[in-house]
């Protein structure tokens, strides 16, 4: 009876404690549920605050940048990237106000948002929408008007834009605070749920609510994944805008580089980060850098060291995927990836997992930057896309820092070529004032840079003559746009500042700055090439007058082509008009006498061949008027660095009255020369009659004394033959005088022939005898054994040789001293020639007359004519010999000649 009741109870105690707990659990569930909602709208409002913290710091740092850039293309980039920021902005205030499932701003809490995040006096709303506003009007303010002291500039980077961030540091502080105290009770009624939950399960067991603890389980997990993925989503945020910030602030960009990996090691904890970079040559290759993180350089020293040796293609190792991809990769365990070539320089140091990410400037890989961790992670695919992000930056960051080193760079370039020109360089701007005055200027123009700079150029360095034309030449210009002397060379007169004109060569180019039309000028001071030109025009007047006056022509072969030049004035000299003959080989032969080209083809022959480098020839030439005349044909050859023979250059020279005068002054040699043996010959006469009386007297005596036998008709004796016998003797030997004396005295030339010294000697001797005997000299003859023959004419040697024995005993009779000889001595002089001393003890000659002693009518004698050893010289220069005379106290006089070998057997003494 009492079971009914008791079960009855107890089933109405496990409906009410059934229905408690479904009351507790969805009360819970709903109110947990509301302040889940609530702390993750506000996780993102405070985590599109940080956004918009971040978003102000980068619009403020782009302004910056704008104001301070003067290039074109980098203004560009820096507005483009400024009004990105700006609608980032703008969108976010949105979300903040209206609402946006993008930011995980539910529309549905965006008045209670509002209230909570702007406060009832929506200030926070106002400086918001002013700060957006002021950036729009600085980005579109035009370039020239932005100033360090522009207003929107200092509202957005200045006290206004700290205010904001503080403000919005407050609201999300202000808000976080509600959110802990939420979670704070979100958390006790949790304590209470479970606690209460724990109760019902000692009664009901745990069938009955597992699921339901296990739903505030999954909810409570749930919770906690949001708010650990939101604290991750700032602090990537922050990672982003900290490596963004570092990078911009970084001079170089191995800084920027250095910098973006320690932060990134840090903020993964990875021990090991390193860059690569695109090789400038290859384009195709990543190199090793220097630049590295390394958390403890001993433990990676090997694998760091076999880094530094290893470069990469593209798909090859973890750069080379990057490179090849243009994205991120990431690898689990590198001990495990078949392509990762330094597996075995990880050994040992507790590597395993490796990620690299490109560094990008316009879509190209610059850069690829490679970490490594000590566990094997997957994947982190939010880490993934915001250190896409990075690369962005770090390229930007990097593309940024070349184009202000290339401009610095440049500008250094220019800097020292304005200072090293030798050129002077002045640049002016539209109103003529100075702008740039280079150090050649200075020197050219003796003023210093910073005495001109502002001037007006024409007041420097412009005669007063031309500096009205100057001011109208610009004026015209910037009128009319018509260049009329811009782009060209021209000569004009300037003015240093001591007053003084000179000549200078100017070219005028016009630079359009973008703010303002330029002009530069590039000026030469041209005093010592007109100089050298003006001496030039005179020589070349001069060398045409020599040319005119030395009757010389030019002419010019090519050697390669075979082109000969003729120069008018040649052809004129040769007699024929500039059309009579062509400018070729074949028509300068025409003119050449035809037994003389051989020769001039065979001087040709040898500079084409290199055997000779300069070359004479005396020719005949076929002259127009039909006589002949004689040219002195002169070459030179000229050769390349190699050697090989360019171009035979010479002259023509008419030396044809030079011709004519040297055969006249043979001639003339040959009368003086024979006037010399007709007088010798009257000097010898009295001797020469002795001589002849004697055979004379002998052979009548003899003839007496027989034709007196044949009378008185007796025998025939052997003495009466004997007798006839010598008178026929002595009329011989007479007769022999008389033809030498013939011979000797008439004026025939004779042809060169082998001579014999020693008989020419003889025959000279013994026609000189009567008067060296009368003159009592002693004659001392000494000749050197089988002594070679002369190649001579024999008139010519005995000639010689009776000259300087008549000479030396001229000198003997003119001196005083006991002993007077004449000594003779023949004897070989070398393998070509023989030499022949006649040396007298007469007189010493002074060394002041020695040396004109074979000058023409020069004579130390009283009574000579001075044409004796004048002759002697011209007999022994004739036959290719040489004559010189020595004197001194203890020798006397002596002249000595050689004479060439005629190659023919010597002369053999009996």
């Amino acid at each position: 009876m009492q079971t009914r009741p008791v079960g009855r109870n107890l089933t109405i105690g496990i409906a009410f404690s059934v229905l408690l707990l479904a009351g507790l659990s969805v009360g819970s569930f709903l109110l947990t549920e509301k302040m889940i909602r609530e702390n993750t709208a506000g996780t993102s409002l405070v985590n599109v605050s940080g956004h918009q913290r971040l978003l102000s710091r980068h619009i403020a740092e782009l302004a910056r940048q704008i104001l301070t850039t003067r290039q074109t293309g980098n203004d560009e980039i820096l507005r483009g990237n400024l009004s990105t920021a700006i609608d980032l902005m703008e969108q976010a205030h949105s979300a903040v106000v209206s609402g946006d499932p993008k930011f995980n701003v539910p529309v549905a809490m965006s008045g209670e948002v509002r209230t909570l995040y702007f406060g009832p006096d929506g200030v926070l709303d106002r400086d918001l929408n002013a700060y957006i506003s002021h950036a729009r009007s600085f980005l579109h303010a035009d370039r020239d008007t932005l100033v360090p002291d522009n207003a929107d500039y200092l509202y957005i980077t200045g006290v206004s834009a700290d205010k904001l961030l503080n403000a919005l540091d407050t609201a999300a502080r202000r808000y976080q605070n509600e959110s802990d105290q939420r979670s704070m009770v979100l958390s006790r009624i949790h304590f209470f749920t479970l606690i209460s939950t724990l109760l019902l399960l000692l009664f009901l067991g745990p069938g009955i609510f597992h699921p339901m603890i296990r739903r505030i389980r999954r909810e409570f997990d749930e919770r906690q994944l949001v708010e650990d993925e939101l604290r991750e989503k700032a602090a990537l945020i922050e990672l982003l805008h900290r490596t963004a910030t570092q990078s911009n602030q970084a001079t170089e960009p191995d800084e920027a580089t250095r910098t973006c990996i320690h932060a990134l090691c840090k903020y993964k904890n990875w021990p090991l980060g390193h860059a690569y970079i695109l090789d400038p040559d290859s384009q195709n290759r990543l190199l090793p850098t220097n630049i590295w993180y390394a958390e403890d350089t001993s433990r990676f020293k090997v694998f760091q060291d076999m880094t530094k040796k290893t470069t990469f293609e593209p798909g090859v190792g973890l750069p080379g995927r990057v490179l090849a991809s243009r994205q991120p990769a990431w690898i689990v365990d590198v001990t495990k990836d078949r392509n990762f070539p330094r597996a075995r320089g990880v050994e040992g140091i507790d590597i395993k997992g490796a990620f690299a990410l490109p560094v990008l400037i316009s879509s190209k890989v610059v850069a690829v930057l490679e970490f490594f961790s000590s566990e094997a992670e997957e994947p982190d695919q939010a880490l993934l896309r915001t250190l896409i992000h990075v690369g962005t930056q770090l390229g930007s960051a990097i593309e940024r820092l070349q184009t202000a080193d290339a401009l610095r760079h440049s500008e250094r370039r220019k800097s020292r070529i304005l200072e090293s020109s030798l050129d002077a360089i002045v640049t002016i701007d539209r109103n003529g004032r100075v702008i740039e005055f280079n150090p050649a200027a200075e020197s050219i123009f003796k003023y210093r840079n910073e005495e001109v700079t502002g001037k007006n150029i024409a007041d420097l360095i412009i005669p007063d003559q031309f500096r009205e034309k100057h001011q109208k030449g610009i004026q015209n210009y910037l009128a009319s746009g018509r260049p009329r002397l811009m782009g060209r060379r021209i000569e004009l007169t300037a003015v240093r500042s001591d007053h003084s004109e000179f000549p200078i060569e100017l070219s005028i180019t016009t630079i359009d700055t973008g703010d303002d039309l330029v002009f530069t000028a590039f000026l030469r001071d041209i005093t010592k090439r007109k100089t050298a030109e003006t001496e030039l025009r005179r020589s070349e007047e001069r060398y045409a007058m020599a040319i005119e006056a030395g009757r010389v022509g030019v002419w010019d072969l090519d050697m390669n082509t075979g082109e000969m030049y003729l120069a008018p004035q040649l052809k004129r000299l040769l007699g024929y008009g500039i059309s009579d003959i062509d400018d070729s080989i074949a028509g300068w032969a025409g003119v050449v006498h035809p037994e003389d080209f051989q020769p001039i083809s065979r001087k040709l022959s040898n500079c084409w061949k290199g055997w000779e480098q300069d070359f004479l020839v005396e020719h005949r030439i076929l002259h127009r008027d039909g006589s002949t005349r004689w040219f002195l044909l002169r070459g030179t050859l000229s050769i390349d660095s190699d050697g090989k023979p360019l171009r035979i250059t010479g002259t023509e020279t008419d030396i044809t009255e030079r011709v004519h005068a040297e055969e006249n002054s043979r001639k003339h040699r040959a009368l003086l020369a024979h006037a010399r043996r007709v007088s010798t010959l009257g000097e010898m006469a009295t001797g020469l009659a002795h001589e002849l009386n004697q055979p004379l007297t002998a052979a009548t005596t003899y003839l007496g004394g027989a034709l007196r036998q044949l009378r008185s008709r007796e025998q025939v004796t052997v003495e009466t033959v004997e007798a006839i016998d010598r008178a026929l003797k002595q009329t011989l030997r007479a007769g022999d005088i008389i033809r030498w004396l013939r011979s000797f005295v008439r004026k025939e030339k004779a042809d060169l022939s082998a001579v014999d010294v020693q008989e020419a000697l003889s025959m000279v001797l013994g026609l000189a005898q009567a008067r060296i005997r009368k003159s009592g000299i002693r004659v001392d003859l000494r000749m050197e054994h089988a002594l070679p023959r002369v190649l001579a004419e024999p008139i010519q040697v005995e000639q010689l040789l009776l000259n300087l024995i008549w000479n030396a005993a001229d000198a003997i009779e003119a001196s005083t001293l006991s002993d007077q000889v004449i000594r003779i001595h023949a004897r070989k002089h070398d393998e070509l020639h023989i030499k022949v001393t006649i040396a007298n003890t007469g007189p010493v000659i002074e060394k002041e007359q020695l040396t004109r002693i074979f000058d023409p009518f020069f004579t130390t004698k009283s009574e000579g004519m001075g044409l004796g050893l004048s002759i002697c010289r011209s007999i022994v220069e004739n036959l290719q010999g040489r004559l010189w005379a020595e004197s001194d106290e203890a020798t006397g006089t002596a002249f000595k000649f050689t004479l060439p070998n005629s190659r023919e057997p010597p002369h053999a003494e009996p």
